[in-house]
């Protein structure tokens, strides 16, 4: 009997043992026996040799062979050793060999719906080696998912697609857009579209709480929470543009907290997260520290950054939503002296606080709109070419069209660096056309932060553009260089890899990516798009 004790003791000693080692990193683990060998040949279509192989992980690179047999990855390590064998070979040597780079905020839907095939290739982002988008952010997403990515898979894209079902299209299929509060029967109603979209593949639900008509729901009510509880069954993220980005954006984060935990410690993710004007900057530290406490009480937070100073939005954000619900109702406004006068004000008020004076900050708005008296012109140009103020140029642009678009130099680089340095922050474009984060985020990430300037390690900026993202929306079999994974793979020419977009020129592409396997399917190869759109519609509840 002492002989069996001691037998049984040795036995759940190892197995402990064994437990807690499975405590280590999900990725890292997973990639300590990554390479399937057997005494059989492997008889591949591509193999990449040569190349320093960053799998997705944190982990440090190292020289390895790579194989594809039709969509999957079938080895990892040495072929010579190994008798690995292949229809085609590429020399790698001198480059590096990467996951595909995942982008979880992007504005894709107009392009992947295109007519025109080379534009739904979605070059903007393949180019840089973006090879699955999520898109469907800020509250617009489509509450009709399967229609959607079947209408992509049907007529193909360019890249892998997921989506979210987004409030704002929520709430305008129940509510209209007007500032109304759902009663029982029509949040029953919400929530019925959201399990709907859920069921049919969406990654989560995505919400901007600052843009109407998704502003009109209550800081202290229970229609968000309600709607993101609804997505939490179907493993669902809940993914946010915060309510507030300047003074309020700590109270906006407690929000998001808040929404986690009524719907069961659902997993929360920031979009595209900063503090404007230069009034906030210092609460930086505060932000992050607020953060990390939601993480040690288990909530499961995480965040995407893009690498510019600029945002992207319409120049009638400066005033407030009751004078901007539309042409005819800001134009009415307008021609009232009283509403004039305070829309004057709120405009100064603004400049102020992004510049410091009036004059500084207009000169921070630059106008992207294809009026050539505005397009690429500060609103400080603009206002002295016409002899008038600042404030007064805004209104009366306004007066000829609402929907102006606008780049704000109202963020900070030292801010932006520290949100990236974070190991819960991932990349993410929030990409639109006329920005160039729609085409230079990933090598703005990878070449200038991490490999030029050291904020982070390569590995580590190629973690946070694959493989962290895989694992913070559930992608699964992407994301990560493992056998048996999907093979979307990228070589790179480090040396090359740079964005060449700016906010005169937005849609130039990058370069310095020599080949780019996307489901196995060879689409760019000596960074010349081949033509082949091999992207897939992904649905989270494959």
């Amino acid at each position: 009997m002492k002989k069996k004790s001691i037998a049984f003791v040795l036995i759940a000693v190892a197995l402990s043992f064994i437990g807690v080692n499975c405590k280590k990193s999900r990725t890292d683990a997973a990639f300590t026996n990554e390479v399937k060998t057997t005494d059989k040949a492997t008889e591949a279509d591509i193999l990449i040799k040569n190349g320093l192989l960053y799998d997705g992980t944190s982990n440090e690179p190292s020289i390895k062979d790579i194989a594809i047999k039709d969509n999957i990855i079938v080895f990892i390590g040495t072929a010579n050793e190994k008798n690995v064998t292949a229809q085609k070979t590429i020399d790698a040597k001198g480059f590096i060999v990467t996951p595909g780079f995942i982008d979880p905020h992007t504005h894709c839907e107009s392009t992947l719906n295109a007519s025109n095939s080379i534009t739904r290739a979605n070059l903007s982002y393949l180019r840089q080696g973006v090879t699955t988008i999520l898109t469907g952010n800020d509250g617009y997403g489509t509450i009709n998912t399967q229609q959607q990515l079947s209408k992509w898979q049907n007529e193909g894209i360019g890249t892998n697609a997921g989506l979210f079902v987004g409030f704002g299209e929520v709430r305008k299929e129940v509510l209209g857009s007007d500032n109304v509060q759902p009663s029982v029967l029509q949040l029953a109603t919400m929530k019925e579209l959201v399990v709907k979209a859920m069921k049919e593949g969406a990654f989560g639900f995505s919400t901007a709480l600052s843009y109407l008509p998704q502003s009109y729901s209550l800081r202290k009510g229970t229609e968000v929470k309600e709607l993101a509880k609804a997505s939490q069954p179907y493993g669902g993220v809940y993914d946010t543009h915060l309510r507030s980005q300047g003074s309020g954006i700590i109270d906006a984060i407690k929000e998001v907290e808040e929404i986690s935990e009524h719907a069961g410690n659902l997993k929360v993710h920031i979009s595209h997260i900063k503090v404007t004007p230069i009034s906030n900057f210092h609460l930086v530290n505060d932000i992050i520290a607020q953060m990390n406490n939601a993480r040690s009480r288990g909530i499961d937070m995480t965040a995407n950054v893009y690498p510019y100073l600029a945002s992207a939005d319409g120049l009638s954000s400066i005033l407030s939503t009751s004078y901007r619900t539309s042409q005819s109702v800001y134009n009415t406004k307008y021609n009232n002296a009283n509403d004039k006068n305070n829309m004057l004000n709120a405009v100064n008020n603004y400049f102020n606080s992004i510049g410091g004076n009036i004059q500084e900050g207009a000169k921070r708005i630059v106008v992207a709109d294809s009026n050539p008296l505005w397009k690429g012109k500060s609103i400080y140009e603009i206002a002295q070419n016409q002899s008038k103020t600042e404030a007064n140029t805004v209104l009366d642009m306004l007066y000829t069209k609402l929907g102006i678009g606008i780049h704000t130099y109202s963020q900070s680089e030292d801010v932006m660096k520290e949100f990236l340095k974070q190991p819960f922050v991932v990349t993410g474009s929030d990409g639109v056309s006329s920005h160039p984060r729609a085409t230079g985020t990933f090598p703005e990430v990878i070449k200038k932060y991490a490999a030029d300037q050291n904020l982070q390690s390569l590995a580590q900026a190629i973690h946070t553009s694959s493989g962290l993202t895989a694992e913070i929306f559930g992608i699964k079999k992407r994301g990560f260089l493992k056998v048996d994974n999907y093979a979307d793979i990228l070589v790179i020419d480090l040396d090359k890899y740079k964005a060449n977009s700016s906010y005169q020129e937005p849609t130039l592409y990058a370069t310095g990516i020599k080949h780019v396997f996307l489901n196995g399917k060879h689409v760019i190869e000596n960074d010349v798009y081949k033509g082949v759109l091999a992207g897939k519609s992904l649905r989270k509840n494959e």
